[in-house]
């Protein structure tokens, strides 16, 4: 049965913002509800607010939908349309540029988190590890995205220590990912933003970032 976003839907919107100074992309996202679906396809959404004002989405970047139909999760995106506004409400109206495509657990959605990360580097030929530290950009259950000024390489396989937590229940977890695209950065304080797909993770590990992630969604959802 082909799913259909309907009016009522929740849904996220999530759009790739500046650069900061310390290299990190700024990644907006917005919790919002479908209003109408109008005879054309387009959504006509309640406007995301954004420090107590209505966010001006942009018109000339896509926009990721995340939209939640029958306890799943399904990806699409579209292009901002412009402005409505009805009853002292303001909508914006969005056009599909996709089909929906259900987000399978191992495409986990994308956890935006700015957190400090200890980076285990390990040469076999020197026989010597190296130890630094980054900040984490975002997570899913697959893998990383992080800023650094290591020198690390492509296909590399490095540590990384991170923790969940809160300070009076810390949940560090420890894991290998796999370099799987680097990015030099200028003028900023972090040289590089590196990425990352988990490796040898335990699956029992895996499952436990997965329900940590889809919480903090569930979280996001309810504002």
């Amino acid at each position: 049965m082909k799913q259909k976003i309907k009016e009522d839907t929740k849904i996220i919107l999530e759009i790739e913002g500046k650069t900061d100074i310390e290299g990190r992309q700024e990644i907006l996202s917005f919790s919002s509800r479908v209003e109408e679906v109008e005879g054309d396809g387009c959504l006509l959404v309640h406007m995301p607010i954004y420090k107590g004002g209505h966010y001006m989405l942009p018109r000339d970047r896509l926009i990721s939908v995340y939209s939640f139909i029958e306890d799943k999760m399904f990806l699409s995106t579209a292009l901002y349309q412009g402005r409505v506004a009805s009853d002292n409400l303001v909508y914006a109206r969005l056009r599909s540029t996709s089909n929906l495509r259900q987000v399978q657990r191992r495409n986990c959605y994308r956890l935006q988190m700015s957190l400090p990360i200890e980076i285990l580097q390990i040469d076999p030929f020197l026989e010597r590890e190296t130890r630094s530290y980054g900040q984490m950009v975002n997570i899913s259950d697959t893998g990383m995205l992080f800023l650094t000024s290591l020198n690390i390489r492509m296909t590399e396989v490095i540590g990384l220590t991170f923790d969940l937590g809160t300070e009076k229940e810390p949940d560090v977890q420890v894991a290998e990912g796999k370099v799987v695209r680097l990015e030099t950065l200028y003028g900023v304080m972090y040289s590089q933003r590196v990425a990352v797909g988990f490796v040898n993770m335990p699956m029992r590990q895996r499952d436990k970032l997965y329900k940590y992630i889809m919480g903090k969604q569930r979280e996001k959802m309810r504002q």
